[in-house]
């Protein structure tokens, strides 16, 4: 049953609008409005699934209750109804910036008037729907986190896999891991995980889609999804053979399939990085601190990461391979880096190795040592500040 609302603009001019509604066996008259403010007030109490608003009436005009309206219940859908044909055309652009979904007339016939109500009932989802919750729930929305480092060799791709790996553990089969313009397919090698394909595989495709996209990802038995970097000869090129327009359908494809996304990414394939950086719920900037060209590096990194588009909270400083006989202390890096240092990963070598040489990330292997129980803080720091259950769109009534 189709809830609607009726406004007059004089008492009785609506009635033979309002006796076809009565007959259709799918609609139901819930209200009959005599001024503006009567009919904002109403359709805020009953919120009917459409409202027929006339242009002209005591006090506020159409236009301010299609405006009001949509602040009051979003989920009714607003026909604007002219006095004569042909003033339609007047009112158009005004009725678009007010919010109205539909133009008519007061002259038209009424079963032309029913179709659309119809139309418009089943266009406009409702807070029940569930697609609607999915869509609308914050709670429910993706999260892309892309881990990168200012050079090579501090730990980024471990520390990235072992993230993967305990997302994986919270978000089972929810979690997926790119490894982008990776060279010799370093996440596959560190999960000891045959390639279902690589993140070249996909550019051959005009348009990408869900079940293509899964095709290329391989499942670890964490339940972490895979989509592999690039082996061999190709790997020199791939840089070059991924354009703008892919990344951003990759991007896309992903936030509709998985609930977290990782990257392992480098900061300076430009424009790629910096598109996937803007469009990340948190950057995992992964530095050391054995050496002074590092923490130059990273404090240029930051540097040029936060911005107007980019928050500092958003980013997230990670000490790898912490050790307090290093050169340079904690705060020696946000000193220059004028960064706080979120996590710090402890030095563990031989855990490293092992899980390297196993194909078996050490949060597996390993789960209560010190490195691996620092890789689960930082993985509950980033769920901390993903929005939580109970966040969402706020239900009429409750």
């Amino acid at each position: 049953m189709i809830t609607v609302l009726v406004s007059e603009n004089q008492p009785g001019d609506t009635d033979r609008i309002a006796v076809a509604l009565a007959e259709a066996g799918d609609l139901q008259v819930v209200a009959f409005t005599r001024d503006g403010l009567e009919t904002v007030q109403t359709i805020a109490g009953l919120r009917p699934q459409v409202a027929l608003i006339r242009a002209r009436m005591p006090g506020m005009d159409g236009f301010q209750v299609c405006r009001m309206a949509a602040l009051a219940s979003p989920g009714t859908a607003c026909i604007l109804v002219a006095d004569t044909p042909g003033e339609e055309g007047q009112l158009r652009e005004e009725a678009m910036r007010a919010g109205a979904r539909a133009l008519t007339n007061l002259q038209t016939e009424p079963a032309q008037i029913i179709r659309l109500i119809e139309e418009l009932a089943q266009q406009t989802p409702r807070v029940d729907d569930e697609q609607f919750r999915l869509a609308t729930d914050p709670s429910r929305a993706p999260m892309t986190i892309a881990v990168t480092g200012a050079k090579g060799g501090i730990g980024k791709t471990t520390l990235a896999t072992n993230l993967g790996v305990v997302m994986a553990q919270r978000f089972p089969n929810q979690v997926a891991l790119v490894d982008f313009v990776g060279h010799y397919g370093d996440v596959n090698l560190l999960l000891d995980l045959a390639s279902n394909g690589n993140i070249l595989d996909l550019t051959d495709y005009d348009e990408l889609d869900g079940e293509l996209v899964r095709g290329r990802l391989a499942r670890h038995e964490s339940g972490l999804y895979v989509l592999g970097g690039v082996n061999g000869p190709q790997s020199l090129e791939a840089v070059g053979a991924l354009s703008l327009s892919y990344v951003a359908s990759l991007l896309g494809v992903l936030r509709r399939e998985f609930r977290v996304i990782l990257f392992d990414i480098p900061p300076l394939v430009y424009p790629l990085s910096s598109y996937v950086f803007l469009r990340s719920s948190f950057v995992v900037v992964v530095t050391c601190l054995a050496d002074l060209a590092t923490i130059r590096n990273t404090s240029s990194l930051l540097a040029s990461l936060v911005g107007p588009q980019m928050p500092a909270e958003r980013v997230k400083l990670v000490v790898s391979r912490f050790d307090p006989n290093d050169p340079f202390g904690l705060q020696d890096l946000e000193q220059a880096t004028k960064f706080p240092v979120c996590e710090q990963i402890p030095k563990a070598t031989d855990i490293a190795v092992a899980a390297l040489n196993s194909g078996v990330p050490y949060v597996l292997s390993r789960p209560t040592a010190p490195v691996s129980k620092a890789v689960q803080r930082l993985a509950e720091t980033l769920i901390k500040e993903m929005p939580q259950a109970g966040q969402g769109v706020r239900l009429p009534g409750k």
